[in-house]
């Protein structure tokens, strides 16, 4: 059987994550306030369930979720509805609150990683200062950047995935399944769109290292403006297949939505309407909106989980340049300019 990763996978990646070690109480932390928003984002959605289950009909539909909200809650419908807005606006701005810590953290993570690897770059190459060694000092030590946001996003989508599916499933496991489905074309989908990124990202790195030499040769401006005019077809190449990949992915989300959306209907209609009497823990109407809400929960982790290998290789090709310049120092020769295929 084919590894799901190469060896040499692997080691790069390794490596690439070493430069962030320093940080690692700092990345710790950022999963425990990542695990409370995914809780406070999920709850988000329950507060209106209620209303529309509970609060605001005259034949209630109260799960144990829903008996959970109004617990601490009057007993009055007015007092319900404005302590469920409550409820809901608090954990909105707890949640906006996290993202703001999560985004001092994780930038503090990456601009220090960034400058170890540069720092190290920088006394291999200084001496050379020529334009591929300025390219991947500025730009190419974004590579591991990438890799450790690529991992930790990915470690970041399962936990949203198990946790929305966990509740999703208790809610109802034919929806659930139907929601769950569309990971399949998704990972067709990548395997087709991701080579084709990965080839054309890495064709436009290397466009863009000449075009930089450009600038080193005096009077060259005609070599300048037809380097140019590549690397811009190059990005526009790119941009090309990542919108018919994002196309293919949401016409894959459309549809299943509809899927989900429409089923639901038919479950409500043949747990509340079809006997005359409601069936105990059947579909609701709230629950179904809940439902809906936590499609793009669910639909989110799902697509980076799926792309994660397409979406690491740009940073995989920069950390390989970088880490070919600071091995080759002491060797003859130039130093290859390829970023190689993982």
């Amino acid at each position: 059987m084919r590894p799901l990763m190469s060896l040499e996978s692997r080691r790069l990646y390794s490596r690439a994550i070493a430069y962030f070690r320093p940080d690692l109480g700092r990345i710790l932390l950022l999963f425990l306030l990542t695990g409370v928003s995914i809780v406070l984002a999920l709850a988000q959605s329950w507060p209106l369930a209620v209303i529309i289950d509970v609060v605001l009909t005259r034949n209630p539909h109260a799960s144990w979720i829903h008996r959970l909200f109004l617990w601490p809650l009057p007993s009055d419908q007015l007092g319900q509805v404005i302590g469920l807005t409550l409820i809901g606006m608090v954990m909105k701005i707890v949640q906006d609150g996290l993202t703001w810590i999560k985004v001092i953290l994780n930038n503090r993570i990456n601009n220090w990683g960034v400058m170890r690897l540069r720092n190290q770059l920088y006394a291999r190459v200084a001496h050379r200062g020529d334009a591929d060694a300025m390219y991947r000092l500025v730009n190419d030590t974004q590579g591991p950047q990438m890799i450790l946001n690529v991992l930790i996003g990915a470690a970041f989508s399962t936990l949203t995935f198990v946790l929305t599916a966990a509740v999703m499933f208790s809610r109802s496991v034919t929806l659930t399944v139907f929601a769950i489905l569309v990971a399949g074309p998704l990972i067709v989908i990548n395997f087709i769109f991701g080579h084709s990124i990965q080839r054309v990202t890495t064709r436009a790195k290397e466009l863009e290292t000449s075009m930089v030499g450009a600038l080193e040769r005096e009077r060259d401006e005609p070599g300048f403006a037809r380097t140019s005019l590549h690397v811009a077809d190059a990005w526009l190449d790119l941009n090309r297949v990542q919108e018919k990949y994002w196309f293919s992915v949401r016409t894959v989300f459309s549809l299943a939505g509809a899927l989900v959306f429409g089923f639901g209907g038919y479950l409500i209609w043949r747990d509340q309407f079809k006997f005359n009497q409601p069936i105990d823990g059947g579909m609701t109407v709230g629950t179904l909106v809940v439902f809906m809400d936590y499609l793009g929960k669910l639909w989110e982790p799902l697509t980076h989980l799926t792309g994660a290998a397409a979406d690491i290789q740009p940073g995989a090709a920069g950390a390989k340049r970088v880490f070919e310049a600071i091995d080759a120092v002491d060797a003859p020769g130039p130093i290859s300019k390829s970023a190689g295929n993982l």
